[in-house]
């Protein structure tokens, strides 16, 4: 950042009033838009690398025609990818901010279960000031996306994703 502060509160006003406003992206999204432009504010750090690069996926997935669960899984992929190698404490993140409102807004959710256990997830992160992560989670979540994103539906990617965590 080279000493200049990374947030503009104009475009900050801007962003946050478009999300109030706008029904694309779904809800769920504009919902995590906010509180990312929230956390960012509080923190004075609106600059993550890895949640630039997974909005980055969801957008070129979404304008490629893909629908908006497919482009949140790809989204998603490269988030967890980014976060092996540059981790940034959950408390501190605007993408962990953005992931607890993105479930908690989800009404269609494939599965009540997953939707719970994500939100526990990022509140221990958050809780633990947690940095990293955890392997097993990590490959749990992939197992997950692939499975779902084959077309198999959400009860084969809940088992392949237990068997990773050997449940």
């Amino acid at each position: 950042d080279q000493g200049k502060p990374t947030i503009d509160e104009a475009c900050a006003a801007s962003a946050q009033a478009f999300a109030a406003s706008s029904e694309t992206p779904s809800s769920p999204n504009a919902a995590a838009m906010q509180a990312f432009i929230s956390k960012a504010l509080e923190t004075g750090s609106g600059f993550d690398p890895v949640c630039y690069r997974s909005a980055e996926r969801f957008f070129e997935s979404f304008e490629a025609g893909k629908p908006e669960l497919e482009s949140t899984f790809a989204a998603a992929r490269e988030f967890l990818e980014g976060y092996r190698s540059s981790p940034t404490p959950a408390s501190q993140s605007p993408c962990a901010a953005a992931t607890k409102a993105y479930a908690a807004a989800v009404k269609d959710s494939p599965s009540a279960a997953s939707e719970k256990a994500l939100l526990a997830f990022v509140d221990e992160a958050v809780f633990t000031n947690d940095d990293g992560l955890d392997p097993v989670c990590g490959a749990a979540a992939e197992a997950y996306f692939s499975t779902y994103l084959t077309g198999a539906g959400e009860a084969a990617a809940s088992r392949r994703r237990q068997g990773t965590q050997g449940i």
